[in-house]
């Protein structure tokens, strides 16, 4: 006969954990896009200095367009539906130990998903930043080339 409380207590276990890499995953996203927004920053003061009018124009375009990704991947929003400690201690306080861990768990699946398309998004946001920045780079190099 297998042991329930064993497996419910792996089950929870292991779900906490992928809870808490998930935020740590999120908060990692949030270093790099605002380090690449900030890199846009230093690379815009290298295109306000260039000599060529489009490519001016063109770099300039670009990290606008980078830090607009910077920026929608940084806009705060709602993290996920983790149980409330006021909402576990009026309801589920005198519940036994095992319903209190399943109602935690169905919580943190939620959330879960809920961080998992929002690392999803962040990630894209972070991708797309990366390649206008890496294009503005490109452009002002050229820029420095041919001057």
């Amino acid at each position: 006969m297998v042991d329930c409380r064993n497996n419910l207590d792996t089950i929870y276990k292991y779900t906490e954990s992928s809870v808490k890499d998930a935020f740590v995953s999120l908060n990692g996203l949030n270093v790099r896009l605002t380090a690449v927004a900030a890199a846009c920053g230093f690379l815009l003061k290298f295109a306000y200095d260039v000599d060529l009018n489009n490519l001016r124009l063109l770099a300039s375009l670009l990290l606008i367009l980078c830090v607009g990704c910077c920026a929608s991947g940084l806009f705060a929003r709602a993290a996920g539906n983790l149980a409330s400690p006021k909402v576990l201690l009026d309801e589920w306080y005198y519940e036994s130990d095992e319903q209190c861990r399943l109602y935690i768990l169905a919580n943190w699946s939620e959330t879960l998903k809920q961080v998992d398309a929002k690392r999803f998004w962040k990630a894209q946001c972070l991708n797309w930043a990366f390649v206008c920045f890496v294009l503005a780079f490109l452009v002002l190099a050229d820029s420095v080339i041919c001057s």
